[in-house]
C-alpha cells in the first residue's frame, strides 16, 4: 500500500487543504515553515531581510488585522485555524516564543496535536498536510527537538488509533 506524505516543501494549496505548521506562542511567524506561511518565503528564514515583515513590526501589534494576514497564516496568531489571503493552516506550539533559547515540553506539543486531532477529525472535508516541525537545527528546524522526539508523538496517537485519516505526516514522522 503506498501512503502519502506531505511534500517537503508545500508550495501551493488547494481551497481543502490545510497548512499545519509549528509556531511560538506569540504567533511571531518570522523564519521556516511558519515563515513560508505568513510570508510566502520558505527558504528566506532570515525574516529581517524582508521589508514587508519589518514594516509590521515596527508597527508593533497594533497594525491594522489586514496587514497581519499572510499567505495562509495570521500574524500574531500562535495556535489553532487560520485563514490567510491564499489559503487555510493551522498552527501548533513548538516553541515558547521567537529567539528564545528555552522551548516548551514534548508533553506540551502532545498536547496541542491532541487538540489539533480533534479539531481535524471533525472537519473530514479538509485535508491537512503537516510539516516537519519541532526540529532541531541539527535535523533542519528551528526549534529543539529529535526526529525520533517528535515521531514518538506520533506513535502514541497511532497505537490509540487518533491520528485522522484527512491528516498527512512527513516521511519522517511516520509512526506506522
Amino acid at each position: 500500500m503506498n501512503r502519502e506524505y506531505t511534500p517537503d516543501l508545500v508550495t501551493s494549496l488547494k481551497p481543502h487543504q490545510v497548512f499545519v505548521f509549528g509556531s511560538n506562542i506569540d504567533g511571531f511567524h518570522g523564519g521556516g515553515a511558519a515563515g513560508y506561511a505568513l510570508r510566502g518565503d520558505g527558504g528566506h528564514v532570515n525574516w529581517r531581510d524582508d521589508e514587508w515583515f519589518i514594516k509590521i513590526v515596527q508597527q508593533g501589534r497594533k497594525a491594522p488585522i489586514e496587514s497581519r494576514r499572510g499567505r495562509w497564516a495570521v500574524y500574531g496568531v500562535g495556535r489553532g485555524y487560520q485563514i490567510g489571503v491564499e489559503g487555510n493552516s493551522y498552527a501548533i506550539v513548538t516553541t515558547q516564543r521567537p529567539g528564545y533559547k528555552g522551548f516548551v515540553s514534548l508533553e506540551y506539543i502532545q498536547s496541542e496535536f491532541e487538540e489539533f486531532f480533534r479539531f481535524a477529525s471533525q472537519r473530514p472535508d479538509l485535508e491537512f498536510f503537516v510539516t516537519k516541525m519541532g526540529l532541531s537545527r541539527n535535523f533542519g528546524g528551528l526549534s529543539w527537538f529529535t526526529i525520533e522526539e517528535m515521531q514518538s508523538i506520533f506513535k502514541e496517537f497511532n497505537e490509540k488509533n487518533l491520528i485522522p485519516q484527512n491528516v498527512i505526516l512527513p516521511k519522517e514522522f511516520d509512526p506506522r
